[in-house]
């Protein structure tokens, strides 16, 4: 090999080299980003479940502050003696409790009135939901007098249908009977005749 062809050899040595030595870099370069990445996203993805946690750890406190500050009762006036009563809830809002003119009137039971108006949501869904339940009880009951009344019609059915054929075979045994005397009185006839013919001879 002579000296030109040396110092090519060589060049293309060393290219080669300095390419490995660039890629080299760059593929340590590119895995220490994408380690620093991974680290980043699970640093990220842990503080966001830390977050959650923390909120779902305080929104039950929240709601329970909530619904207790809801129930809580902080007046009760009698705006007629003996029939209206209000009630003011912890929130702010109000709801009335009214006697009827059939009812013996009750604070405890206005106040219980009131309380389940203001969780059901007022008057309207409250009335809405005893009056749907009155219904259905009455639905029911209907129901049972219904069933009560076909039972006592197929038993009236059952008993008319018994009381016939009773009557058909009682007339049966009478035309059995009728039949049994005419034969009889039939061969009672025949009988005394043939001894009246057997006299005369």
């Amino acid at each position: 090999m002579n000296r030109l062809e040396s110092i090519k050899a060589m060049h293309n040595y060393f290219s080669i080299y300095e390419k490995d030595h660039k890629w080299n870099c760059i593929r340590e370069q590119f895995e220490q980003e994408r380690k620093e990445m991974n680290k980043k996203m699970r640093k990220d993805a842990y503080d966001a479940y830390a977050s959650l946690t923390k909120i779902n750890d305080i929104t039950p406190l929240v709601f329970a502050s909530s619904q207790n500050h809801k129930e809580k009762i902080t007046d009760v006036n009698i705006i007629v003696p003996d029939k209206v009563v209000e009630v003011t809830f912890g929130d702010g809002l109000k709801e009335k409790a009214v006697c009827q003119a059939d009812d013996v009137f009750s604070l405890e039971q206005a106040i219980t009135i009131c309380l389940t108006k203001h969780l059901m949501g007022g008057s309207s869904k409250y009335n809405n939901t005893i009056s749907k339940a009155i219904k259905d009880y009455e639905k029911k009951l209907k129901g049972i007098e219904d069933d009560k009344a076909e039972k006592e019609r197929i038993e009236k059915k059952k008993a008319k249908i018994l009381a016939s054929k009773q009557r058909r075979e009682e007339r049966r045994r009478e035309v059995e009977r009728a039949e049994q005397i005419a034969i009889q009185r039939e061969a009672y006839i025949q009988a005394m005749d043939y001894l009246r013919a057997n006299e005369t001879k």
